[in-house]
């Protein structure tokens, strides 16, 4: 992301055990008195507040009132919320448009999916069922090559097999899950990993321990208990010396090294120190990490956005 584009969002930003947002030159425009805070999405964010989760808007208007256990950040115009130990989601002005009676949900691509009673299924944006809660497990599927709507991965009785958005099956007996032209396969015999096209064509030699799906055009894979990065070709970018690694976001991979975590860029330069104890992927232009036992957002030259 740009310096542009960063300046023009606004940043959760830590005040010793307090929430509040800034802008990129650390010029605090939403006081810092919340017990917990999310990243601003489709205008809203999540805020914590006396224990409970509500939503406001970039004024501090309070959108969706401060009544929710937990509460996740809108996408697709929907949030998924906690309200008496069950999920369901609201929309903008608070409607509960599916309501809050389940385990758990995940929302994509237009579908929530929700667990009831231990079984997955589908439901559509207006909470109309859509496929039966049936099955045990489930995967989204990112579109690929030719295929811009694939379906799930879905699992009934530890045996998995792909499902379009009708519940039609698509294949059996194994996941089928490719990602920028390129899926991982590996062989029980071996249990080895490599890469292959759509049209089942090996790309990439099955010599790996263990390997990621590509994102930004490298891939994760470990080879004796080392993981680095490769190129859609099998080129080595990032060399195996880390315990652990996760794909590229906005140019930024996160890496693990001697139980610290810190970002890469796709050279394999370290761009932002391997000194934090836990962190999530860049997105807009911004991280949460952890150090010190506390959270807190990082930009993406390594800036702080915190105070004790």
């Amino acid at each position: 992301m740009s310096a542009q584009n960063i300046d023009s969002i606004l940043i959760p930003y830590r005040r010793e055990d307090k929430w509040g947002f800034c802008k990129s030159i650390k010029e605090i425009v939403i006081e810092c008195k919340y017990d917990g805070i999310g990243r601003f999405t489709d205008g809203l964010a999540k805020v914590k507040l006396n224990g409970k989760w509500g939503f406001i808007d970039k004024n501090e208007n309070e959108i969706i009132p401060f009544i929710y256990e937990d509460a996740n950040r809108y996408s697709g115009g929907l949030a998924a919320v906690l309200l008496n130990n069950r999920w369901g989601f609201i929309n903008k002005n608070g409607f509960e448009t599916i309501p809050c009676i389940y385990d758990n949900v995940s929302f994509s691509d237009n579908l929530a999916a929700v667990e009831l009673n231990s079984k997955w299924g589908f439901l559509n944006k207006s909470g109309i069922e859509v496929i039966s809660c049936r099955f045990d497990a489930i995967q989204f599927l990112e579109p690929f090559d030719g295929v811009p709507d694939p379906g799930w991965n879905v699992q009934i009785d530890g045996k998995w097999y792909c499902i379009d958005k009708n519940g039609n099956e698509i294949s059996y007996d194994s996941v089928v899950h490719y990602v920028e032209e390129r899926m991982a396969v590996t062989d029980w015999r071996d249990n080895k990993w490599g890469y292959i096209d759509l049209n089942s064509r090996l790309l990439i030699d099955r010599i790996y321990d263990d390997c990621n799906d590509f994102s930004d055009g490298l891939a994760a894979v470990m080879l004796k208990d080392k993981w680095g990065f490769i190129d859609k070709n099998g080129e080595i970018i990032v060399p195996f010396i880390y315990d652990k690694v996760y794909g590229f976001l906005e140019g930024l991979g996160v890496v693990k090294l001697n139980n610290k975590y810190g970002f890469i860029d796709k050279t394999g330069t370290v761009v932002i120190s391997i000194i934090y104890d836990d962190v999530q992927k860049f997105a807009d232009g911004i991280a949460n990490v952890k150090l010190n036992k506390k959270w807190f957002y990082i930009d993406n030259v390594g800036t702080q956005y915190k105070e004790e």
